[in-house]
């Protein structure tokens, strides 16, 4: 196996876990934690979540997010190369390329709900956000798919027919 590429997963997962851990004050309140901001879509919301969090805990948060972007980033980009023998090299490639989109969309995204916790812009942030968080997450589900397509085609390609 690829030691970079298990790096990268213990990384991730290292950095899911420090999220998880820092963001449970905001899972108190609302079930889906931070995400519940990220997908605020209108100021009302926006402001019924800041009501009940901490604003420290809210941008410890979004900033300790800065970390896991490049933590799940590296993980998915070399998981998706990592399918090149067994699917397609150019797929491989594109696919690695929509995990580096992603995280550009979530670094946009957190940088809206920034400048909007830090009340830099009072309206029109939470839409952009929310759409670069559904975007972001719309294509890691993508490349977590083919990821997965690959191990699984790789699988079966190993094990020899019976018939």
């Amino acid at each position: 196996m690829n030691r970079k590429l298990v790096l990268a997963f213990f990384l991730m997962i290292a950095m899911a876990v420090t999220l998880q851990v820092q963001g449970r004050a905001l899972s108190r309140h609302a079930a889906a934690g931070i995400l519940a901001l990220e997908f605020a879509w209108t100021e009302d919301r926006f402001q019924d979540l800041m009501y009940r969090w901490l604003r420290e805990d809210v941008l410890t948060n979004l900033w300790l997010d800065f970390l896991f972007i490049p933590a799940y980033g590296w993980f998915f980009r070399l998981a998706a190369q990592a399918q090149g023998p067994r699917l397609s090299a150019a797929w491989a490639k594109r696919f690695a390329w929509l995990a580096v989109v992603a995280c550009l969309c979530d670094v946009c995204e957190n940088g809206l709900l920034l400048a909007r916790v830090y009340h830099e812009v009072r309206h029109g942030l939470l839409v952009p956000a929310a759409l670069f968080a559904a975007i972001k997450f719309a294509l890691l589900l993508c490349v977590l798919l083919f990821v997965l397509y690959g191990l699984i085609a790789g699988r079966k390609a190993a094990v020899p027919s019976v018939s």
